[in-house]
């Protein structure tokens, strides 16, 4: 239930089969179709265990702006994770169109690309994939990103 209620679990591999089922049963449960989802695994749909996991996922739901549609279509990256990504992303928005801009990176020959992927880059790293941003690695994958498409670019 850790991954239904956006609390961190330990082993990334079983995390991430953990997410996309989770977004399978949410997307069912916004969608209406969770009955037809428990009878194809074998659940009885409003006996305990079922019940427990709808009302987790209605639970989750409170939480969950992101239509289902968007979530169905990056299952194995955490429901949770992308709506804080958007919310982040969505505060931005709102101090106002010159904050907005700097959401978008700039192109690789623009002086300014590098520290615009580095930004993009950091956001992604700190919230999508939780590694530690003080360590300064999506500068590196900034850097190596920007060669990358000045070099083939060119």
């Amino acid at each position: 239930m850790t991954v239904i209620s956006g609390a961190p679990t330990a082993v990334r591999s079983v995390e991430t089969d953990l997410e996309t089922i989770f977004v399978r049963l949410y997307t069912d449960f916004k969608g209406g179709a969770l009955n037809q989802t428990f009878e194809r695994a074998g659940l009885v749909a409003g006996d305990t265990q079922s019940g427990l996991l709808e009302a987790a996922l209605a639970s989750a739901g409170e939480k969950l702006t992101l239509p289902a549609a968007v979530l169905r279509r990056t299952p194995n990256i955490s429901a949770h994770k992308q709506q804080r990504l958007y919310d982040r992303l969505s505060a931005k928005i709102a101090l106002g169109a010159d904050v907005a801009r700097t959401l978008i990176p700039s192109h690789p020959r623009e002086s300014e690309a590098f520290q615009s992927y580095a930004d993009v880059l950091e956001l992604c790293h700190e919230i999508i994939l939780g590694i530690d941003t003080s360590k300064n690695l999506h500068r590196f994958h900034a850097l190596i990103a920007r060669r990358w498409m000045l070099v083939t670019w060119n």
